[in-house]
């Protein structure tokens, strides 16, 4: 994962030393620039500041400026996955809620994560139209 890497930009330093331990490597050996999280994608894609970085797998700009996710093969990031919080008494007051909700955790993957947030980052649309068109296109409301 590492080879000859210059510079390594990562949101946090918080886990540097354990992504370290993970994949065997000396954390103190390669240069740590503390960037922002969102100027990390264009760094990398440019290759000057930074040869690789921290970046959130869903997010459009790793699609829009041609990155390559990484796979983390010793399980050191964790899995953010889909998932619908609805407070107790709600459901309890609303429980139709249920049958609304379950069929966005079936088809909202990373893949269409990915597109959606390269129409709001990378394109510059209007979330609330990305997220409607994205309802509308899978016939869970009308266009009306």
């Amino acid at each position: 994962m590492v080879g000859s890497v210059l510079a390594v930009c990562l949101a946090l330093l918080v886990g540097w030393p354990g992504l370290a331990e993970a994949y065997g490597f000396d954390a103190d050996t390669v240069p740590v620039p503390i960037m922002q999280p969102g100027i990390i994608y264009q760094a990398t894609a440019t290759g000057r500041e930074c040869r690789f970085g921290e970046v959130y797998t869903t997010d459009g700009r790793v699609k829009g400026l041609d990155l390559v996710v990484l796979e983390d093969d010793q399980r050191f990031f964790p899995v953010y996955n889909l998932a619908t919080v609805v407070r107790g008494e709600f459901l309890d007051a609303h429980p139709e809620i249920e049958e609304v909700l379950t069929p966005l955790v079936e088809i909202l993957d990373n893949e269409v994560m990915v597109e959606m947030n390269m129409r709001v980052d990378v394109e510059g649309d209007d979330p609330a139209l990305v997220a409607r068109d994205f309802l509308v296109d899978r016939g869970l409301v009308s266009a009306d």
